[in-house]
């Protein structure tokens, strides 16, 4: 019984000491893959940096030959990847931090065709965006960054879409933040933007139509130029900070190329303390002009889509954070006043240029800043500020800065104009 009981004893050290140099065994391996997959991150990093030093060095080589056809170019292009290096570097080391901004969300949507279009990973195709009615008007966000995000998942899905689709739609959709995650914050919204094909259904049918739709093979995602690489990086890192998931396409889905869930908190309106203010006002005016005063809940019931604006010569978001949903109504009662002086301003303006009275110059400049900014006009506003500055430092303006102002003010006009009988007409069906 003993020798048994003593061999039982061996046996079962014998098979736990094997059990232990197998698990000693697994650690190892685990540990020797960890250290091997962080070495060649490591590699990727300092290849990437590589890359990114070399692609630099040609953009500054590039702007200092002083070549007008490559110096915008190489500008904008040196301004992205300096853009997407600081981002990268700083979350590299833990220092990155999303900026907490109020952003109305459907006049940032409206914009983003407008970006979409200079980008040549699109090769000319068109995207326009749809906006369900339970999605928030206003959020908090780090508009810059969401751009970066949307903007590659956009032009990677594009590029991977294949040969024949010419058009997509970009739906975005929100759901409560409780049922992607459970006991969410109150206020936080799962916002989903999903990349559709805009074409007949045609495609849905296994694309028996006149063209024929190919799909790009899928290395295209991995490979591309450095910069390409440097925005791909960010992004993945964007993600993780923003808390946001990607379902892939699936293949039975002929119509899904992307979706991607946002969570987003949501924003109160700023206007909420003048509310009462603008309805004694519209009681009042409509009084002088016999019309018939249009009810607080008429209209605040349905949050409108903003108009797309072409030109961007009026930033609605500027005034959206000013005044919140006040904006349109504010814009539509200070437009004809800005209006009604701009050629008398402009002609002021030249006179003063002719005469090359500065002094006379930085008045009517300092002046008519404040009446673009309260218009929402930023880009006139900040050529009147350039006017501005030399006026004050005692030099004439070029003439060049005077063409610029004109051309500015051409499209701030019309963009004006069409607010205003956009304005009207709803004030009409009302």
């Amino acid at each position: 019984m003993t020798d048994a009981a003593s061999q039982e004893r061996a046996t079962a050290e014998v098979q736990r000491l094997r059990l232990d140099a197998m698990l000693n065994a697994e650690m190892i391996r685990a540990l020797r893959s960890a250290r091997d997959s962080q070495d060649e991150r490591v590699r990727e990093d300092a290849a990437l940096a590589a890359q990114i030093g070399a692609a630099l060095h040609e953009r500054v080589l590039a702007l200092s030959t002083r070549e007008d056809s490559i110096g915008k170019e190489a500008l904008d292009d040196l301004a992205s990847m300096t853009s997407d290096l600081s981002d990268y570097t700083r979350a590299m080391v833990g220092e990155l931090v999303l900026r907490r901004e109020q952003l109305n969300l459907r006049h940032w949507l409206s914009r983003l065709p407008h970006c979409l279009t200079g980008m040549t990973d699109l090769q000319g195709r068109s995207i326009r965006v749809q906006v369900d009615a339970n999605v928030p008007e206003r959020i908090v966000a780090d508009p810059a960054r969401m751009l970066k995000v949307l903007s590659h998942l956009i032009c990677v899905a594009v590029e991977t879409a294949g040969v024949g689709i010419e058009a997509f739609v970009l739906e975005v959709s929100s759901i409560d933040a409780d049922v992607v995650v459970p006991m969410a914050a109150p206020g936080l919204r799962s916002t989903i933007f999903a990349l559709r094909r805009d074409t007949p259904d045609h495609c849905d049918s296994k694309c028996d139509g006149d063209k024929e739709c190919v799909t790009a093979p899928a290395s295209v995602r991995g490979d591309g130029t450095p910069e390409k690489r440097l925005r791909t990086a960010l992004v993945e890192t964007l993600l993780k900070l923003m808390r946001a998931t990607i379902t892939p396409q699936r293949p039975d889905a002929h119509r899904s190329l992307l979706s991607i869930t946002v969570p987003l908190q949501e924003s109160p309106d700023q206007a909420h303390t003048g509310v009462f203010r603008l309805a004694e006002t519209e009681a009042a005016l409509a009084q002088c002009s016999g019309l018939k005063a249009v009810p607080q809940a008429t209209r605040t019931a349905v949050p409108a889509a903003p108009a797309q604006e072409v030109d961007e010569a009026i930033d609605m978001l500027y005034l959206d954070r000013q005044l919140g949903s006040l904006s349109t109504i504010i814009l539509a009662r200070t437009a004809p006043a800005f209006l009604s002086k701009a050629v008398g301003r402009m002609t002021d303006l030249y006179v003063a240029h002719d005469l090359k009275d500065v002094r006379r110059l930085r008045s009517l400049a300092n002046a008519w800043k404040g009446s673009a900014m309260t218009v929402g006009a930023r880009r006139f506003a900040a050529l009147l500020d350039a006017i501005d500055n030399c006026a004050a430092a005692g030099r004439l303006p070029a003439d060049g800065q005077i063409v610029q102002l004109r051309d500015a003010l051409d499209r701030v006009v019309r963009a004006l104009e069409r607010h205003c009988q956009h304005s009207g007409a709803e004030r009409a069906s009302i």
